[in-house]
């Protein structure tokens, strides 16, 4: 199985709400991962995606990038979100798309050499949800893995 959708298997089991979400990993490459979700399920109101739905897609999208990174370096570990930072620019009015892309090897590397030392570590993570092109929410997480 691919790794996109071993991380996409691992998020539905670990976060049933993104099963009723309609969450799908699309890609996670050395460059980045790709989240998505349907609008459908996600509508508000007026229409465009549900501010909480937005949010949900950035925190996922930052976890999934972590969980992608724990899975290369084959480690085991629970992951949360600590804090964030989210700005919505503008409405969504089509299926939601996360991207974020990879932390530089240095990040990644101490990321992971503070977990084995400590078995605890940190990661900032941005998250970008565009509406044709142009950046309509903008998400910054902290994540902390743990044993």
């Amino acid at each position: 199985m691919q790794l996109h959708k071993i991380i996409e298997e691992i998020i539905h089991t670990e976060i049933p709400l993104s099963t009723q979400m309609g969450i799908s990993i699309e890609s996670f490459n050395d460059d980045e991962i790709v989240v998505k979700a349907p609008l459908a399920p996600n509508i508000n109101h007026k229409k465009t995606a549900f501010g909480g739905s937005l949010y949900n897609v950035s925190v996922l999208t930052g976890w999934a990038m972590v969980y992608g990174i724990l899975l290369r370096k084959n480690i085991k570990a629970h992951v949360v979100i600590q804090h964030s930072e989210i700005d919505y620019s503008m409405a969504i009015q089509s299926d939601i798309i996360g991207k974020c892309k990879m932390p530089s090897k240095e990040v990644v590397e101490k990321f992971i050499s503070t977990f084995q030392k400590r078995g605890r570590s940190r990661i900032l993570l941005d998250v970008e949800i565009k509406n044709e092109n142009q950046i309509a929410v903008s998400f910054s997480g902290k994540y902390v893995i743990h044993r």
